[in-house]
């Protein structure tokens, strides 16, 4: 799937799934990753807001690496990584993991070389969605 960037779940809610890859603008050279992220039993793992983590009641592990991060479970299991490349004209990132809902639904997951994304999802964002929550929207 390419896309300028998509939402799944709701980021404005207290509490629930969401997973914000939102919209780079220059001078970005890496995406905002923000999302609250549950295992497959509904139990929270990690909220992360621009990609850092801001609660890890799941004790995380966040690896950066030359093009993004990864971010492990103790058991050393694979949540989420995020690799950013550098074409001619544009950046295109890439997301490998698998990520549940609150009530352990697959949200995402691997697909051949792409990702498969399930339940309700905003694809193809026009504007940075942080910038629209700043201002109210």
């Amino acid at each position: 799937m390419i896309s300028s960037g998509f939402l799944l779940g709701n980021p404005v809610a207290d509490h629930g799934f969401y997973f914000l890859a939102d919209v780079m603008e220059p001078p970005q050279t890496k995406p905002d990753i923000s999302a609250r992220l549950f295992d497959e039993t509904g139990e929270v793992l990690v909220e992360i807001v621009a990609n850092q983590i801001t609660n890890n009641p799941g004790h995380i592990a966040q690896s950066f690496t030359p093009y993004g991060y990864r971010l492990m479970r103790p058991d050393k299991k694979l949540i989420l990584e995020v690799n950013t490349r550098r074409l001619t004209n544009a950046y295109v990132t890439s997301l490998k993991g698998r990520l549940f809902d609150e009530h352990g639904n697959s949200r995402m997951e691997p697909h051949a070389h792409d990702v498969m994304l399930y339940g309700a999802a905003i694809i193809g964002l026009k504007t940075p969605f942080r910038k629209k929550a700043d201002c109210g929207h």
